[in-house]
């Protein structure tokens, strides 16, 4: 992104929202005069007098990355004792991705994203979490919803082939097991 673009896209963004700005202008002033600033977990920053333009950053994504470590050890307790079937895998910025059969029950996956909200304790911004599944690829991801039913099994096969054509249960003997993608739908 050229320089100019950037500036443009930052002036608009702090137009449309003067708050955002004093906001900016407050984190800022306060690591330049007490040489920290705490994140919404409590984490303590550290800024000399020439780095304080850094605090807001540091603010929002450390303070998010704090956000999505608690609710990786929130979320670890609950599957070792409640669902040990459902395998966290890996992490992508604030996603957690999980690995879970497709007969996982509706009530584990509405806890994990309880627990994914549960992890930002004050609620002066709601956080939000959003579902997705696919038992082939991210390219091929579902929204997930409570209204999909009571596990992942209760989607229609019809759904899967139109979103994933290439999908079939293994063992299926009309196709090849060598390659299928397995049961595991990424949450």
């Amino acid at each position: 992104l050229p320089t100019e673009e950037a500036q443009r896209i930052n002036n608009t963004l702090l137009q449309a929202d003067p708050t955002l700005a004093r906001f900016i202008q407050r984190v800022k002033y306060a690591a330049g005069s007490k040489s920290f600033i705490f994140n919404w977990l409590g984490r303590r920053y550290y800024f000399d007098g020439n780095t304080s333009y850094k605090a807001p950053n540091s603010l929002a994504q450390g303070g998010s990355g704090d956000i999505t470590k608690k609710a990786m050890v929130d979320i670890h307790a609950y599957l070792v004792s409640e669902a040990p079937q459902v395998k966290m895998v890996m992490t992508i910025h604030d996603q957690l991705v999980f690995e879970c059969p497709l007969q996982t029950p509706l009530h584990v996956l509405l806890h994990i994203q309880h627990l994914m909200c549960a992890a930002y304790p004050h609620k002066f911004i709601p956080l939000k979490v959003s579902a997705e599944f696919s038992c082939r690829s991210f390219g091929h991801l579902i929204p997930w919803t409570s209204e999909t039913g009571n596990s992942l099994s209760s989607l229609s096969r019809t759904t899967f082939s139109e979103k994933t054509p290439e999908y079939h249960l293994p063992g299926d003997p009309t196709k090849s097991d060598a390659g299928a993608p397995g049961l595991h739908p990424l949450y």
